[in-house]
C-alpha cells in the first residue's frame, strides 16, 4: 500500500490564506500551541460530518461537555475491603463493628461525582499508628495498580488540627465527604482563610477514602478530579497534607496554609442523607 501523497504547494497556500493578516501574534501562538488538537481533528477522518453549530457553541462557551465520571468504589464493598486489611494487619476492629458498617453503608451511596461516602475509622492507640496504617495501605493499593507511591510528610511530623481529633477505642462508621464546596479551579483557595469556617474537618478520613478508592487516587488530574487536602491534619507547624498524582507517581506532600493552589480541594464533611 503506497503512502499518502504530501500536501501540495497550492494546498499549503490555501491554509495560509485562511489566516491572512487578521490574526494577532498571540492568536497565531495559540493556534501553534493547539496544534495537537488540529492533528487530532484531522485524524478523526471525515470532517464534513462535524456538527458545526455544536462545535461553535463549545468554542463560544455556550455548550459545556459532560464531565467524565469518577469511578468511586461501590460503598457495598467497603466493609469487605476493610475486613481484608484488618485480617492482614491485625487491627482491633470487632466483627460486630464491621457488620454494622456494612448495614449502615447500604443506606448511604455516593451522592455525586465529588460527594463520595467515606468512613471515619480509628484503630486505637495514637495518631502515628493510625496514620502509618493508612499510608501503608495506600502504598499497597497504589503499587498494585502499577503506580509509584511516596510519602513526603512522615507520621512523626503530623498532628491533628484543633477540633478534628480522634481518640479512644477502635471504631468505624460511614461519613459523607465533599470535594466540591472548598475549591477554586482557576485561582485556588487559601486554607487559612477557610479553616475557621468549620469546627471540624476531615483528617484520617481522607487517606482512608483513597485506600478504599485507589483507582480515583491514581486518576487525579487537578481539574475534574481534584487533588485533595486533609484540613483536619497538620504537617510540621502549619502545613496541610496534600494527596496528589503526577504521571505514574502518587504521593502525599504538604501545602502551606497560607498558599493558594488551583486544582486542589479542601475536603469537607457533608451530612449523609438517606
Amino acid at each position: 500500500m503506497s503512502a499518502p501523497a504530501p500536501a501540495t504547494a497550492g494546498q499549503l497556500k490555501q491554509i495560509m490564506d485562511l489566516f491572512d493578516n487578521s490574526l494577532t501574534s498571540e492568536q497565531y501562538q495559540q493556534f501553534l500551541g493547539g496544534g495537537d488538537l488540529v492533528k487530532a481533528m484531522l485524524a478523526r477522518g471525515d470532517l464534513t460530518k462535524v456538527d458545526r453549530k455544536s462545535f461553535q457553541a463549545v468554542l463560544a462557551g455556550e455548550l459545556t461537555l459532560p464531565l467524565p465520571e469518577i469511578l468511586w468504589t461501590p460503598v457495598g464493598e467497603y466493609a469487605q475491603r476493610i475486613n481484608a486489611r484488618r485480617e492482614l494487619r491485625g487491627w482491633s476492629l470487632a466483627d460486630a463493628q464491621l457488620t454494622a458498617l456494612a448495614i449502615e453503608l447500604q443506606l448511604y451511596p455516593h451522592a455525586g461525582r465529588l460527594l463520595p461516602t467515606g468512613v471515619t475509622m480509628w484503630l486505637g492507640q495514637d495518631l502515628d499508628y493510625n496514620r502509618a496504617e493508612a499510608i501503608a495501605w495506600l502504598k499497597d493499593e497504589v503499587e498494585a495498580l502499577g503506580f509509584e507511591f511516596t510519602d513526603y510528610t512522615g507520621s512523626d511530623r503530623t498532628t491533628f488540627y484543633p477540633g478534628s481529633e480522634l481518640e479512644g477505642d477502635p471504631f468505624v462508621f460511614p461519613i459523607g465527604l465533599d470535594l466540591e464546596a472548598h475549591r477554586d479551579r482557576e485561582n485556588g483557595i487559601v486554607p487559612n482563610q477557610v479553616r475557621p469556617n468549620c469546627p471540624t474537618w476531615p483528617s484520617l478520613e481522607v487517606p482512608w477514602l483513597y485506600c478504599l478508592n485507589p483507582q480515583v487516587y491514581v486518576a487525579m488530574n487537578g481539574t475534574d478530579n481534584p487533588y485533595a487536602l486533609a484540613p483536619g491534619l497538620v504537617v510540621g507547624s502549619a502545613d496541610l497534607p496534600r494527596f496528589c498524582r503526577h504521571g505514574r507517581k502518587a504521593y502525599v506532600g504538604s501545602l502551606s496554609g497560607s498558599s493558594q493552589w488551583p486544582g486542589t480541594a479542601m475536603v469537607a464533611f457533608r451530612e449523609l442523607e438517606i
